[in-house]
């Protein structure tokens, strides 16, 4: 089927993407029943018109980091300057303007107290635009980081899922060319069916479950300026900051255990200069060639592979896709904040993270002390949302509902250049 300029191997594209971002093109091709052309060219479409790009993040929990959401209060002729500023930020992800555009809400993650501290305390207090500050510590994720939308999406078939995970064994090998046009797809139009192998046309579509196996894939502190919103980095401008912690928005703790097992996890992981050379090339393109993490490290390349797949298995790294929202037909993206009895925190949460609708879900500190952001077709199914599942949760005794007019920033550390269309 196919919507405005996107189609089903548009989504099955992403959706296997999510599953597994450095997947090489041939064993992609090989499940979506095209072949390997049509697949890199069609992510190299997507990615090049800025509808989809594959990032390798680094999870803020395996590393002992701190993620705050953080709401930001400004005059309303500011509120873009101030966004701008705080998305130039190497510690900051997900920044966006929320409800009548005086508001910005953004992600801080830090390694540190003092980290946190510059900005909370020192650099935001002393910026003359902003009118008031809150911010909220995460506790507990429920849904989020390598576990995306997508997975919920049901574009590609349980089997197609299982083909596409038992092939995740490792870092991909050289990526072949992706070429800049595109022929006819090789894919069925007009039935939604999938063609790949071990599917048939009424094959169901796999439907996310938390927690379920098989039903989505275990894998986005720099120096600053006194008193000012941006970051130092040596260099040109919109150079990484060699070094620094990599901060990103969704931090993939997954469907994990309960808040008591979460304390008694690991130590957290310790990251080599040269891993975070790697991880500011992931941050920007987590497709990014073995001979280009090669070069950005000075290791050879079988030391890269081991280290990729060291990383990946000890949930350091995950790999996530930045997409465009309308590949999925969805347009309507609001925050919310719920307070919940602490007795039953948990279980409200695990079943919101269940909803389709839910792009992310954790607990927080503060009085609002559950989060979520939801994203709908149009107001109309957000309206829905809330009036019907939402409703439906007994232990949710207030709701505040913020509706993003605009995200300035994504999920990587990195600013990059803004799509025609915003992304997700």
């Amino acid at each position: 089927m196919k919507t405005d300029e996107f189609d089903d191997l548009d989504r099955q594209l992403v959706h296997a993407l999510q599953l597994d971002g450095r997947a090489p093109f041939a064993r992609i091709a090989e499940v979506l029943g095209v072949s390997d052309q049509t697949a890199a060219r069609r992510y190299t479409r997507l990615r090049t018109n800025g509808q989809a790009k594959v990032l390798g993040l680094p999870d803020a929990a395996t590393l002992g980091e701190v993620v705050w959401f953080v709401r930001v209060q400004c005059t309303p002729d500011s509120s873009v300057a101030v966004a701008e500023a705080l998305a130039r930020r190497m510690d900051t992800s997900w920044v966006s303007l929320m409800s009548g555009g005086t508001e910005i809400a953004v992600v801080v993650r830090s390694g540190s107290e003092q980290a946190s501290d510059a900005l909370l305390l020192r650099d935001l207090p002393r910026t003359p635009q902003v009118v008031g500050i809150t911010a909220q510590c995460m506790l507990h994720q429920f849904f989020g980081g390598p576990q995306g939308l997508v997975n919920k999406s049901g574009s590609l078939s349980q089997r197609q899922v299982e083909l596409l995970r038992a092939g995740a064994r490792g870092p991909a090998p050289e990526r072949a060319a992706e070429p800049a046009s595109e022929a006819a797809p090789d894919v069925a139009r007009g039935t939604g069916a999938a063609v790949g192998p071990g599917s048939e046309s009424d094959s169901p579509r796999c439907a996310y479950v938390v927690g379920r196996p098989g039903s989505y894939a275990a894998g986005s502190p720099s120096p600053y300026v006194a008193g000012s919103l941006d970051p130092y980095v040596a260099g040109s401008s919109g150079s990484y900051a060699v070094g620094s912690s990599d901060p990103l928005a969704d931090a993939g703790l997954g469907q994990g255990p309960a808040p008591a097992e979460q304390a008694e996890s690991a130590a957290p992981a310790t990251l080599s200069d040269a891993d975070k050379r790697m991880l500011a090339v992931l941050g920007i393109d987590g497709r990014a060639s073995i001979a280009e993490l090669a070069a950005a490290t000075a290791w050879s390349p079988s030391t890269v592979r081991r280290r990729l797949a060291e990383l990946q298995a000890h949930g350091t790294l995950y790999f996530d896709v930045d997409y465009d929202a309308r590949l999925f037909g969805l347009g309507a993206r609001a925050a919310l904040w719920m307070a919940v009895p602490p007795s039953a925190l948990h279980e409200t949460g695990q079943r919101i993270a269940e909803h389709p609708e839910i792009a992310f879900c954790c607990a927080s500190t503060g009085k609002h002390n559950l989060f979520a952001m939801v994203i709908c077709s149009d107001v109309r199914a957000l309206y829905r949302y809330l009036t019907t599942r939402i409703a439906a949760l007994p232990a949710i005794q207030q709701l505040e509902t913020l509706p993003m007019i605009r995200r300035v920033k994504g999920p990587g550390p990195v600013l990059t250049g803004a799509p025609t269309r915003r992304r997700r």
